[in-house]
C-alpha cells in the first residue's frame, strides 16, 4: 500500500517542493564550504594558533559582533544572504504544504456543505491565487539563488542563460497569476432571454421551489426567471433580462420543457 502511494505522488511531490529541498541542500553545502575556506584560510596565516584561538576567529563568531563584523563585510553578508534564503526554502516548503492540506480540506468539507461551497468559492480562490503568487515568486528566487551561488562556490562558474531564463519565466507567470487574480475582480453577469416572476405572479412555483430548497438543504433562490432557452440553472452572478438586472441567487426556468414536465419532475429538475 505505502509502495502504491509512493509511486503515485512521488512524482508530483517532486514537482511541487523540489526546488525548495534542492536549494535548501545546495545553499547549506555553500554555507559549509565557505566556512570551511575560511577556516582553511585562517589556520594558514595562524598556524601555531590552538584550536580554542581558531573557534574565535570563524565566521560565525565574527559576524555576531558588530566589531569583528566589519573587518569581513563581505563574507558576512554572503552568509545572513544564503541563511535567509534557506529560511525562505523553509517556509516555501511550509506554505505549499499548508496550502495543499488547506484544499484538501475545504474540499471535504464543501462536498458535504453546498452553502459552504458557495460561501469559501470567492475567498478561497482569491487565497489560492495570491498563494499560488507567493510561491512562484519564491520558488524562483531559490532556483535563481541555487543556480548563482552552487556553480559560482563549486566550480567558479555563473550559468548566466538558466539564471535569465528563468527570471524571465517568473515574471511571465507572476504577470499571468496577476492577471487572472484581477479578473475575478470584474464583474461578472449573465444575460438570458426571459422575465422575472414574482411570488405575486406565481405563489405555487414558488412554493414548490422554497420547498424543494429545504427538501436538499440549500437556500432558496431570490429570483426566479423563466424564459424560452431550454436549461436550467441557479447562478449568483447578476442576471440580465429586458427587464433589467438582478442581483443574489437566480433560477432560470425554461417555460418550453416547464410546460411538458409534471409538477413531480420539475421539483427533481429544480433540485
Amino acid at each position: 500500500m505505502n509502495l502504491r502511494l509512493f509511486q503515485k505522488y512521488w512524482r508530483r511531490a517532486a514537482y511541487i517542493f523540489g526546488i525548495p529541498v534542492l536549494a535548501y541542500v545546495i545553499l547549506f553545502l555553500v554555507q559549509v564550504h565557505q566556512k570551511s575556506d575560511w577556516m582553511k584560510s585562517v589556520r594558514e596565516d595562524f598556524p601555531r594558533s590552538t584550536d580554542r584561538e581558531l573557534s574565535s576567529r570563524t565566521l560565525d563568531v565574527l559576524c555576531a559582533a558588530p566589531a569583528s563584523r566589519r573587518t569581513v563585510p563581505g563574507f558576512c553578508d554572503t552568509q545572513d544572504l544564503l541563511r535567509s534564503l534557506r529560511w525562505l526554502a523553509v517556509a516555501t516548503i511550509g506554505g505549499t504544504l499548508a496550502l495543499l492540506i488547506a484544499i484538501h480540506w475545504a474540499g471535504q468539507r464543501c462536498r458535504r456543505d453546498r452553502r459552504l461551497l458557495i460561501r469559501l468559492f470567492r475567498a478561497g480562490t482569491y487565497v489560492m491565487t495570491a498563494a499560488t503568487l507567493a510561491i512562484v515568486v519564491s520558488q524562483a528566487i531559490l532556483f535563481i539563488a541555487m543556480s548563482y551561488f552552487g556553480p559560482m562556490e563549486f566550480i567558479h562558474l555563473v550559468i548566466s542563460a538558466v539564471i535569465v531564463l528563468t527570471a524571465f519565466g517568473a515574471v511571465a507567470a507572476v504577470y499571468k497569476i496577476t492577471v487572472l487574480l484581477f479578473t475575478f475582480n470584474q464583474e461578472i453577469s449573465t444575460e438570458v432571454d426571459g422575465k422575472f416572476v414574482s411570488q405575486q405572479q406565481a405563489p405555487e412555483l414558488w412554493r414548490l421551489v422554497a420547498q424543494t430548497a429545504a427538501a436538499v438543504g440549500t437556500a432558496p433562490p431570490q429570483n426566479i426567471v423563466v424564459g424560452t432557452n431550454a436549461t436550467f440553472f441557479v447562478t449568483e452572478t447578476k442576471v440580465k433580462t429586458e427587464q433589467g438586472f438582478a442581483a443574489g441567487r437566480t433560477l432560470y426556468l425554461s417555460l418550453p420543457l416547464c410546460r411538458i414536465l409534471s409538477k413531480s419532475e420539475l421539483g427533481s429538475v429544480i433540485a
